[in-house]
């Protein structure tokens, strides 16, 4: 008789579980989905396959979000629906306590622990790191297919501002047509471009009748490449202007991670070994994440000279989030006994209650640990141990009764 409630039980559960995991995942994942929404609305079809990369790469990092909530959402419905159903009541009058009706869903819950715990430490950081060399690719691929009519701007490794802007393109061979390459040093820098004659010039622009811009993803470099065109140099009180036929220009493009020449990880996409060091000794300095722009990176250089406790934060939720799972188990199923929850919905509602506990809670630490402060890493096992032990008496109530 146990095992065929066991197995009952796991199949009421299934599939509520499977609903609330593609629900929750969809929503972890609700700002990158609407980027790459934006990449398909503008036609953007080479643009598709690193795109999709960064989707498969980011699912580990949504699914460790997602598996605690989906579980919790499916013990409320499914035992929620047993309960009300009368098939708890009946398990008692066999001489059975509710308790071995949860079994088969806490060792579910606590294998789901145990996978987070390995996708925490060596999974999501890999898919974290690999999600961000696509999301490069997309801003090379960007650069190199530049839509005409429409004034691109970026910032070169140099430390110059940079735009260009074409009438079109030729259908024949994909070239730019009428293109306006225009360059200005930093006002900040103090940087000027000098001239054969010892005339100092402070603007660049560059007009040309064709042009094409290739992208080489080895080297991180963009390759401007004009043709029958003039070079203008000006500044305030003086032109130059010189003629080519064709001219090529190299130019780095300074993204955020990597205006030092040196791909700087956040804490997201190391390893627990790389991490650990960081996280005791927490270095001073902001790392941008992978979608930061040059100009906000430069409106929060103020942080360049506080400590950076990010590391020790995602250390401590590495070893914490993985047993969501398992204390989210431990009191949804006394909860669903209690309150009986009939339908997707009632059990979708209560679900978010935990979450909304669970999360803030870890909100709260967050900040904490954000700070500085001692009683951060502390109050992380706050969270896990605060419903596992609400969950642990009720069970304990329920086998007595």
């Amino acid at each position: 008789m146990v095992t065929t409630l066991h197995r009952h039980v796991v199949q009421e559960t299934v599939r509520p579980f499977w609903v609330a995991l593609v629900v929750y995942t969809v929503v972890c994942l609700a700002q990158l989905i609407a980027r790459l929404a934006d990449l398909m609305m503008e036609g953007q079809l080479t643009l598709m396959v690193p795109a999709a990369m960064m989707l498969v790469t980011a699912l580990p990092a949504a699914f460790m979000l997602a598996v605690p909530m989906a579980m919790s959402m499916a013990i409320l419905t499914g035992c929620g629906q047993l309960a009300a159903n009368g098939e708890i009541l009946a398990l008692r009058a066999a001489g059975h306590s509710p308790v071995c009706a949860f079994r088969p869903l806490l060792a579910l819950s606590a294998l789901a622990s145990i996978l987070s715990v390995a996708g925490a430490h060596w999974t999501v950081p890999r898919c974290n790191l690999r999600s961000t060399d696509q999301a490069l690719v997309i801003q090379f691929r960007m650069l190199s297919d530049i839509p005409p009519g429409r004034p691109f701007e970026f910032t070169a490794e140099s430390g110059s501002n940079a735009m260009i802007y074409y009438d079109s393109r030729d259908e024949a061979t994909g070239e730019m047509v009428n293109v306006v390459l225009r360059s200005r040093p930093r006002a900040q820098t103090g940087r000027t471009t000098q001239a054969g004659n010892g005339e100092v010039f402070s603007d660049t622009v560059i007009t040309a009748a064709r042009g094409r811009i290739v992208a080489d993803l080895e080297e991180r470099m963009i390759h401007i490449v004009l043709t029958s065109g003039t070079l203008h140099l000006r500044d305030r009180l003086n032109w130059g202007a010189t003629r080519f036929e064709t001219l090529t220009r190299g130019v780095h493009p300074l993204f955020s991670r990597t205006q030092t020449g040196v791909f700087r990880k956040t804490a997201r996409e190391m390893t627990t070994p790389e991490l650990w060091p960081l996280a005791w000794n927490p270095p001073r300095g902001k790392v941008p994440m992978k979608w930061s722009t040059v100009r906000e990176i430069e409106a929060t250089a103020d942080f360049d000279m506080q400590l950076n406790y990010s590391y020790r934060l995602e250390l401590l939720l590495r070893l914490s989030l993985p047993f969501a799972s398992l204390a989210m188990a431990l009191v949804s199923f006394p909860l669903a006994l209690r309150t009986r929850p009939v339908g997707n919905a009632a059990g979708f509602a209560l679900s978010l209650l935990l979450i909304a506990v669970y999360y803030g809670l870890t909100k709260i630490a967050a900040a904490l640990t954000l700070n500085g402060l001692s009683a951060g890493p502390p109050a992380f096992g706050a969270a896990n141990l605060l419903l596992a032990g609400i969950g642990l008496y009720w069970l304990a109530k329920l086998s007595r009764e």
